[in-house]
């Protein structure tokens, strides 16, 4: 697959930071989903006929943040994850890879 035809989903509940996504990532080539919740998140993913490539994930989202929204991506896809956030702790992210994170 050629990187002109990968879409990216990018969920974050920063309007400003998915606009910055969506400009770096388009500018390289991409195609960007961008959408501020993780409920958004699983139902752009059980759309069908959506061709999303890989999903960037915020941890830090109210109702749904991304550690439950990664867990939920893992019952029904094996789709690579991973987690963008301002959190730096351990503990953080051997939680993000326990919830079915890539990286």
């Amino acid at each position: 697959m050629r990187l002109s035809e990968k879409t990216i989903l990018a969920v974050d509940d920063d309007p400003g930071f998915t606009l910055l996504l969506r400009a770096v990532l388009e500018q390289e080539g991409c195609a960007v989903e961008a959408v501020g919740s993780g409920h958004e998140a699983l139902q752009v993913l059980t759309m069908p006929r959506k061709r999303i490539s890989l999903v960037l994930l915020d941890l830090n989202m109210p109702m749904l943040d991304g550690f439950a929204t990664c867990q939920r991506i893992r019952y029904f896809s094996d789709i690579p994850i991973i987690v963008v956030t301002g959190r730096t702790s351990e503990s953080d992210v051997v939680r993000g890879l326990e919830s079915g994170a890539d990286d």
